[in-house]
């Protein structure tokens, strides 16, 4: 036989339910500090799908993102004393950047200073102990951390326009980001340099042998 509820116990029940789901909802909620994805300071450095590679490819790497920016320091509200701070708000409105005041940090101490006229109290930690936490990388390299990947290649979808737009943006991207492997790669010489319109009036056979030069091959303008 079925068990009846009166009508005030379910309302107590159903209003039971509904606290544990909210309560519930909120304790997995995300927020600029626990997910570098909705962190503005970070996202700045680390376009989206940038920071989303490093997270699948190297999680090192992104961990050492993610504590620079959002843990290499403590923040309280020196505004209000019963007030926990909002990281959506600090991060992405009141854009507070790790980056902006790394200059500040000392060697072996903590430095404790006041941002955003006042309203929070931050404290840095010290140089050595951040370089500790993240395994000997300096603060100074954390903006250099990129995915490894090889250099573009061409893609033939046989529209020789957006092709070549599409190649040169991923080449200028792979400079911006790999410099130094930019400078060696091109130093050597032995590199296949061709003119984008050599290139595309070359015969297929031609083309593939640019395609698959053993020391690498770089279309220019």
């Amino acid at each position: 036989m079925p068990l009846l509820l009166n009508k005030n116990l379910r309302i107590t029940v159903l209003t039971i339910f509904i606290g544990v789901i909210l309560s519930t909802t909120t304790g997995f909620s995300q927020n600029a500090y626990d997910t570098p994805t909705l962190n503005r300071a970070i996202l700045k450095h680390f376009p989206g799908q940038e920071l989303s590679d490093l997270q699948t490819q190297d999680p090192t790497k992104f961990n050492q993102i993610k504590y620079y920016f959002t843990n290499s320091f403590t923040v309280k509200r020196n505004d209000c004393d019963n007030c926990v701070v909002d990281y959506d708000e600090f991060f992405n409105y009141d854009l507070f950047n790790i980056v902006d005041v790394e200059s500040t940090r000392k060697e072996s101490a903590n430095h404790t200073f006041l941002f955003k006229d006042g309203k929070y109290e931050i404290t840095l930690y010290s140089y050595t102990a951040v370089v500790a936490a993240m395994n000997g990388l300096l603060p100074s390299e954390v903006l250099k951390l990129k995915v490894n990947r090889p250099f573009p290649e061409w893609i033939d979808t046989g529209n020789a326009q957006t092709d070549y737009a599409n190649y040169k943006i991923s080449v200028e991207r792979w400079i911006r980001d790999f410099p130094d492997e930019y400078r060696v790669l091109t130093s050597t010489g032995n590199v296949l340099k061709v003119p984008v319109d050599e290139f595309l009036s070359f015969p297929a056979n031609k083309k593939n042998a640019v395609l698959t030069n053993a020391t690498g091959y770089i279309i220019i303008d």
